[in-house]
């Protein structure tokens, strides 16, 4: 490596060429009788994979075949057919057992003809073509596939046996049903299964009797697995079937690509060869040496010289960077003292739009009404004895006392009492005809939270849920902790509900925190919502959930749920100053 660094950059660059062409001339060696074998291992593989394809198409075709036998001869017209013992009521019904024959054999095309045997053996029934099949196997007590059928070997059977299911022997056999095949269907699976122009696939039966065959035509010996070297065979049991798949590649066909790839190797290597002289060439005059003097001036830069640009008289990709390397840097120095200003604005923008936000939906919720009226207005009601007018005076007067005190967080104790308060007013506004109860548990009560996070719930589920409905209704508030550091709010009332569409229309509002304001024709559901909604994302950001659920008729919920002060949870009461 030493000496290597000592030579001048021609002569590195002419060590290199020398140690890759060598390196080529021994790749191209190792590549040649590799290829020659991965060609042999590559055609044997995928000839492995027609095989499997094939035995997975026989399978199937095995599978679809017992499917149809079972249709058929476990239908209700070959059992009933099978168990009659007159000759003239075979006759009679031998239409309809034709018939479900002819709609089995429509269901696959190679099946040629069905013959039903009964009990003993006897030929009771058969549609299509027929065929003698050996002695003794209508009796059989599974499924059989025989072989070759007759001299000219077109035919095969499958075997069928019939069991009464009702009965209670075991396998009580009724008789058996045959489905006489054409071997021409076999053919139709091995199609496309050659992996080379010269080999060839065949089906075999037990006896080794060919029943379809695609590909060259081989001797008997070469076809069925014979020692001939010129071949490579390849035997597979078809269990089901209890057939043979048998493969033959000549030998000869399994280097028939190593002299093709040779040649393409060949001229490859000799491509790579110019192409690397040239690469090299182009790499020093019109890549290296600018990028090394971008380095140098990269280095430079931050060292003082910020004023200075990189000079490079390049009309290519290299030029271009140049270029765009100062358009760069102009940029930079012109935005870095844009960002720092900005930064400082943005940041007082954001804060100036949350103090506008909270004291907008405070002041939507909170106006400044008269409270010591009310108070007069109580105390001449005590004095003139009408103690309605005293109650709900008193409770508006406590109502609005709360409404505008300046504290912008409360505990959870207060939140209850004001609902009470607001209760109170309803129940007389509506003589009584809509209710608010409140179950809170007694170790949230001191918790904190914002002001005004219950009454607009409340009084949103009182004039849009229950208004409506003339038999008035109830309004049931419940604060309950919940898991960790929450603490679960739920207002919920049986009123008229929502529409689906309505719903998901709101929540969508809430989402895009978009004020519905009650002016608006279509404000639909109130200010209250939407209030809320926004006053908690204000305030609690993401650690707080948000969710309605309604049913037309039945009733709507609107669940909050934020953190709980008392157990570690987000400090509410330093978010506003």
């Amino acid at each position: 490596m030493y000496f290597f660094r000592r030579l001048n950059i021609k002569s590195q660059i002419a060590v290199l060429i020398a140690i890759i062409t060598v390196f080529m001339l021994v790749s191209f060696g190792i590549i040649d009788f590799m290829t020659g074998r991965a060609v042999k291992r590559t055609t044997l593989e995928s000839n492995e994979k027609l095989l499997q394809q094939v035995e997975g198409r026989v399978a199937a075709f095995t599978d679809d075949m017992e499917n149809i036998s079972l249709s058929l001869f476990y239908s209700p017209t070959i059992i009933n057919y099978i168990g009659l013992s007159q000759e003239v009521d075979r006759v009679l019904a031998y239409e309809d057992v034709s018939a479900v024959c002819s709609n089995a054999m429509s269901l696959k095309k190679g099946i040629k003809g069905v013959m039903i045997y009964d009990g003993k053996g006897e030929l009771c029934a058969g549609v299509g073509t027929n065929r003698t099949i050996p002695a003794g196997i209508e009796s059989v007590s599974q499924v059989v596939y025989t072989g070759c059928l007759g001299k000219d070997k077109k035919y095969y059977a499958i075997v069928y046996p019939i069991y009464d299911l009702k009965s209670t022997e075991t396998k009580k056999r009724l008789g058996s049903g045959v489905l006489l095949m054409d071997c021409g269907q076999l053919g139709d699976i091995l199609e496309n299964s050659l992996v080379t122009q010269g080999s060839a696939i065949s089906i075999l039966d037990k006896n080794d009797r060919c029943m379809a065959f695609r590909g060259a035509k081989h001797d008997e010996k070469g076809l069925h697995g014979g020692k001939d070297a010129e071949y490579v065979t390849r035997r597979t049991q078809l269990s089901k079937a209890g057939w043979t798949l048998v493969s033959d590649v000549p030998g000869t066909e399994l280097q028939a690509g190593r002299q093709t790839i040779r040649k393409y190797c060949t001229a490859a290597f000799a491509a790579i060869a110019v192409i690397l002289a040239f690469f090299v060439f182009t790499l020093w005059t019109g890549i290296l040496r600018p990028v090394k003097k971008a380095t140098e001036f990269a280095k430079r830069y931050p060292l003082g010289e910020k004023d200075k640009r990189l000079e490079m008289d390049y009309k290519n990709e290299i030029g271009d960077m140049a270029r765009s390397l100062n358009q760069m840097l102009d940029d930079i120095q012109r935005l870095s003292s844009d960002v720092q200003s900005s930064q400082k604005k943005m940041y007082e923008m954001v804060l100036d739009q949350k103090q506008m936000e909270i004291i907008s939906y405070r002041n939507q919720v909170n106006p400044h009404f008269l409270y010591n009226t009310f108070d007069c207005i109580r105390g001449m009601a005590a004095y003139y004895n009408v103690p309605q007018i005293a109650e709900i005076t008193s409770a508006l007067s406590r109502f609005y006392r709360y409404t505008v005190k300046g504290d912008d967080c409360v505990t959870i104790a207060d939140e209850v009492l004001n609902i009470q308060e607001y209760a109170k007013i309803i129940e007389h506004r509506f003589m009584g005809r809509i209710s608010v109860n409140v179950d809170a548990s007694k170790e949230i009560l001191s918790c904190t939270t914002i002001k005004l996070l219950l009454q607009p719930l409340v009084e949103n589920s009182v004039f849009h849920g229950l208004e409506q409905k003339v038999e008035g209704g109830r309004v049931e508030v419940f604060l309950t902790p919940r898991g960790a550091g929450k603490i679960h709010i739920k207002v919920r009332d049986n009123g008229v509900g929502i529409e689906k569409d309505r719903l998901e229309e709101i929540l969508q509002h809430l989402e895009q925190r978009e004020k519905i304001f009650p002016g608006e024709p279509d404000s639909g559901y109130g200010i209250g919502l939407a209030n809320v909604y926004h006053r908690i994302r204000l305030f609690y950001g993401e650690h707080a959930e948000f969710d309605i659920t309604s049913k037309k008729d039945i009733g709507t919920t609107v669940t909050v749920c934020i953190p709980n002060s008392a157990a570690g949870g987000i400090d509410v009461s330093g978010i506003i100053n």
